[in-house]
């Protein structure tokens, strides 16, 4: 309720009689961008790595016809809107969600129709990651169901946020943004917010310190995302956070985490970097543990809904290392690998009681001194993996599994516990 009464010097922007003439369309989606058709996001317009412009408060208008005004309409967003928007149709409020995921399906009674053009505004603030539409908007009735096409939105970036929380209306136009959003960026006086639940400091001191009295039996941490651009730095950052709070402490209690899931991202982020900065972690530190979610990622969100997995992988952890149980706890997690005439030999440890694929093993690469990696075909063999020369490859050197964005993994171990995806390079 509270974000639909927020006053942003806006309200005008609802209104059927508002002049939009000075918005801008959101540009047609180009071939190359074929993905941004599943999801439409605000970075689209504002051209990707652009953080400062794809969060904030935008607006979006667009005027539909409407010949049958006899039935109720819905206005669908099957995987929702990043992050909280406020959607009205010929200025009235048919729907208010807080939710990156939570699916859009707001009722467009009948009694607000109009017979001929119609108008939908919808006013998006994005608090952080990719804003906008995850799937296609849909308007339907119980009779036809038609995609409302995105180059048909106006759209105007209203506000910055700021500090994680502080939101400062602005007039640019597109083209200031756009061109000059670095010095935009740099005279914008944040001062300072005390509450912010985003500043790492801010966070500890609220959230963690009035606790640290407290004994604690260990820690599950799931958390990385945000961190896929600055994957050389996590390693320390991560393991210095573990022993500071064991410092905080006074005791070396277990920290076991999650590793973050595949998704599609785009093509300048590298979370496999990531990823795999988190199973080196386990070399780096001691007494901790990761599940890997190779499995259960989802193409197009970078928050997979199936927590359950990744609560009863991370239970594995504990009820093994703490509480006596005799179970397998970790999925495979490549240990070493040797160089043959006609293959490369990859053995890991955490096989429990086997290695095991989910259809056919996909997804290995294999590249020699040139650390050119090319597709390879693998398969189990006594318990270890084997994979093939590619013919693009004389001599074999490097071997790397699930090296990209987007990937479903296929190695297992019997328990059903999936391998981490990983590059042999980054061993040394």
């Amino acid at each position: 309720k509270g974000w639909e009464d927020l006053d942003f010097n806006d309200i005008d922007y609802k209104k059927v009689e508002f002049d939009d003439s000075n918005w801008v369309y959101i540009p047609k989606i180009k071939e190359k961008d074929s993905l941004m058709i599943k999801d439409g996001m605000i970075n689209y317009i504002f051209k990707y790595n652009n953080s400062f412009l794809s969060t904030g408060v935008i607006w979006l208008r667009t005027k539909i016809k409407i010949d049958d005004i006899s039935r109720d309409y819905y206005l669908n967003v099957e995987k929702g809107i990043n992050r909280v928007d406020q959607t009205f149709f010929n200025e009235n409020l048919i729907g208010n969600t807080f939710s990156i995921d939570g699916k859009r399906n707001y009722k467009i009674p009948k009694e607000i129709l109009k017979k001929g053009e119609n108008l939908i505004a919808i006013r998006v603030t994005n608090i952080a990651g990719d804003g906008g539409f995850r799937s296609p908007v849909i308007l339907k009735n119980d009779v036809t169901s038609n995609e409302i096409d995105l180059s048909k939105f106006k759209y105007k970036h209203h506000a910055f946020l700021t500090n994680g929380s502080s939101i400062i209306v602005h007039d640019y136009n597109y083209v200031e943004l756009v061109d000059n959003y670095k010095n935009i960026d740099k005279k914008i006086h944040r001062g300072y917010v005390t509450s912010s639940p985003y500043g790492n400091s801010i966070s500890f001191e609220k959230m963690l310190k009035p606790i640290i009295p407290y004994t604690i039996k260990g820690v599950i941490w799931y958390q990385g995302e945000n961190n896929v651009n600055e994957y050389k730095e996590y390693l320390e950052l991560f393991s210095g956070m573990i022993d500071d709070w064991r410092e905080n402490w006074g005791y070396d209690f277990p920290f076991y985490y999650a590793q973050i899931t595949p998704n599609i991202y785009d093509d300048s982020l590298l979370s496999h970097e990531l990823r795999d900065v988190q199973r080196l972690a386990l070399k780096s530190t001691f007494n901790t543990g990761m599940a890997s979610l190779l499995d259960v990622g989802l193409e197009n969100n970078n928050h997979s809904p199936k927590k359950q997995a990744v609560g009863k992988r991370l239970a594995l952890l504990a009820l093994n290392n703490d509480y006596n149980f005799d179970i397998v706890s970790s999925g495979p997690l490549y240990a070493s690998h040797k160089i043959f005439k006609d293959y490369l030999e990859i053995d890991f440890d955490h096989k429990g009681s086997g290695l095991n694929s989910r259809g056919e093993l996909k997804d290995f690469e294999i590249a020699g001194e040139n650390k050119i990696f090319f597709a390879a075909s693998a398969q189990i063999v006594d318990d270890k993996v084997r994979v093939f020369s590619n013919a693009n490859v004389k001599h074999p050197k490097h071997i790397r599994y699930g090296w990209k964005n987007w990937v479903l993994g296929t190695l297992f171990n019997k328990e059903g516990l999936p391998a981490s995806s990983f590059n042999s390079i980054n061993e040394n």
